[in-house]
Parts: structure tokens; sequence; C-alpha cells
């Protein structure tokens, strides 16, 4: 190509003709700019296709961040009314509960928020938002709120500041506690009641719930137990929303849905894959042999959002929820994520 318009240059000077030769020069300058804002153009293109999918990938793992974080309220409205039934009877009823109980009921009463809290700086930085795209800023923006408002004045206020938890104060007062069990508040309760407890430490347990600090922290637990009820819509739902609404054509729903735990095929490691029932993939069914043991239920081979029974209901579906115990068999397994409910049902030979 170079060679045929050397040729015509070429030509064109031995032949004398000034003018075309000028039009010539212009034409191939011309082209070579016009090359040159080609080759940009397309250059930008790419740059902004790459900038537009690295986009997209954030906000993809912002949104399931957020959905998850959206769904751990289902965790704390379950713990919260299991809080307030273990409430109620402490300060209305405390004779009526075995002593080898007492220190794992208040113990479980200092377990309640999820500890994944999410870092704002992380997501920023991550989505690199563009101030002139309207839809950008607006993400920007909900985030803004999000981070600012309700979300870090739920961690504090939940946290109960300013009073010390109950397992510092049976440690302080020389009463034996036992360790937190992944199966759950009921269990933990359950463990700690296996402890071997005197009768002088059983009396101190009972003057304990006696004292104006103790009766205070309860009534004050209680009350804040009960306003979780109250948080409607959650803070995360209003940026979920801005996302539904603006990025459509990206895939946010589960893809997969699978049982694993100890009773489980695989244990903790693979899970046992279940099969969808209903096109949005809200309703999974499964037929499987399980061992003696504990199941969960989990989505895409991760951990970020898994399921297990209430704490309040056992029977109903819980995010983030402790492990449900089984027994050695055939089970059809029923799982709806839009009605957070579950049915494992024996099968009968």
């Amino acid at each position: 190509m170079i060679r045929f318009f050397r040729q015509i240059r070429q030509r064109l000077l031995t032949e004398n003709k000034l003018s075309k030769y000028l039009l010539y020069v212009i034409v191939e300058v011309f082209i070579v700019i016009l090359g040159i804002l080609i080759a940009i153009q397309i250059d930008s293109w790419n740059e902004q296709r790459i900038n537009r999918e690295r986009y997209e990938f954030g906000i993809k793992q912002l949104y399931r961040k957020l959905k998850a974080r959206d769904l751990t309220w289902d965790l704390y409205q379950d713990r919260a009314s299991f809080h307030l039934s273990i409430i109620d009877s402490l300060l209305d009823f405390p004779d009526l509960i075995p002593p080898e109980r007492l220190a794992g009921n208040l113990l479980v009463l200092d377990e309640f928020l999820n500890d994944d809290w999410m870092d704002e700086n992380w997501f920023l930085a991550y989505l690199d938002f563009n101030p002139t795209d309207s839809i950008q800023f607006g993400v920007a923006q909900h985030l803004h709120r999000y981070f600012r408002g309700r979300y870090p004045d739920f961690k504090n206020w939940a946290d109960l500041n300013g009073f010390e938890s109950f397992k510092a104060v049976l440690i302080r007062e020389n009463i034996p506690i036992c360790e937190f069990s992944a199966s759950g508040l009921r269990a933990t309760i359950d463990e700690c009641a296996k402890m071997p407890l005197d009768q002088n430490t059983s009396k101190k347990l009972r003057t304990l719930l006696e004292t104006d600090a103790i009766v205070l922290k309860l009534q004050t637990l209680k009350k804040r137990r009960q306003e979780i009820f109250e948080i409607t819509p959650t803070p995360e739902k209003t940026v979920l929303e801005f996302i539904e609404a603006n990025f459509g054509h990206l895939d946010l729903s589960f893809h997969h849905l699978e049982i694993f735990g100890s009773a489980s095929l695989h244990g903790y490691g693979l899970g046992v894959p279940m099969k969808p029932a209903n096109a949005a993939r809200t309703l999974w069914l499964l037929k499987t042999t399980l061992e003696d043991g504990f199941v969960k239920f989990r989505t895409d081979e991760n951990w970020t959002f898994e399921w297990g029974g209430g704490e309040a209901n056992p029977d109903i579906l819980i995010f983030k929820g402790p492990r449900i115990p089984v027994r050695k068999g055939t089970y059809e397994i029923v799982v709806d994520l839009e009605k957070k409910s579950y049915e494992i049902t024996p099968v009968l030979k």
C-alpha cells in the first residue's frame, strides 16, 4: 500500500503536475489523520467497554453483598424473637428456669449481630464512579446514604454500647460458661446446661438476676429487640431496588442451590445439587440419602448465601440460621426461598 502511494506521488512530480500533487498530498494527509482518529476512537471504545464491564462486575458483587445483608434481617428478627422469649422468662419467671440453664440463657443474649459488615471504601474505590453518568451517580448517592445513615446507626444501636456483656459479667462472677455452638443458640443453652453447677453457684446466679444492673440491661435489651420488627424497609432495600431498576440486563439471580453438612454425601465440602422447580429459581427439589448429623443449604457453591433453621421456630428457613439436625434415611427435600420455608420428608419404604 505504501509503495502504491509512493508511485503515484513520484509520477505526479515527474509529470510536473503540481496542483494535482498538492491535492494528492492533502488527501494523503487527510487519510493519515482519519486513520489516527479512527484508531483513537476504537481505543476509546475499548477503554469504555473495559470500564463498563469492570463497573458492572462491581455492581454484581455489590448487589450480592447487599442482598446478603438484606436477607440477614431475617436472622436478626428470628434471634430477636428468641431473645424476647428468654428475656421475658428471666424477668418474669426466673424461678421456673432450671439453675443449670440460667448461665446459657444469659450468654446467648450477647449473640445477635452477624459480623459480616461491609467495607465502604472497598466498594467506592472498586466501582470507580463516573460523576457524568446519571445512573452511576445515582448508585453513588444511594450508597452514600446507606453508609452514612441507618447502617452504622443500627450497628451501634444493636451492640448495646454502655453495657457490660453478659459473658463478661459471668466470668467476673466466676460462673462457668461454655462456647457458642455452631448449631445455634438453643444448642448453646443445652451445652451450657451440661456443665457442673454447685449449690453456691446456683444461688449466685439467682442473686445476679435480681441486681439492678442486670434488670436494667434486660429491660433495655427487650426494648431494642422489639424495635427490630419496626425497621422496614431494611437499610439495604432502596439500594437494591435502584440497582434492579437500572441494571436489569445483568444476571442477578441464583443459579444453583445445594444441600451440604455433616449428614450429606460430601460433608461440608462439595454440596449435593438440588433441581430448580420454577423459572424464577426460588423453588428447589431433591431426593437424597442422609446420615445422622446436620444439613444446611447454600447457593452457587459458596458461603455468601446459606440458610439453616430458625431459633424461635426451627421449622422455618432462616438466612445464616443454625444447622438443621437430621437422622439417617432417605428424604424428599423442598426449599422455597421466596416463602422462606423448607421440608425434609422421610421417604417411606
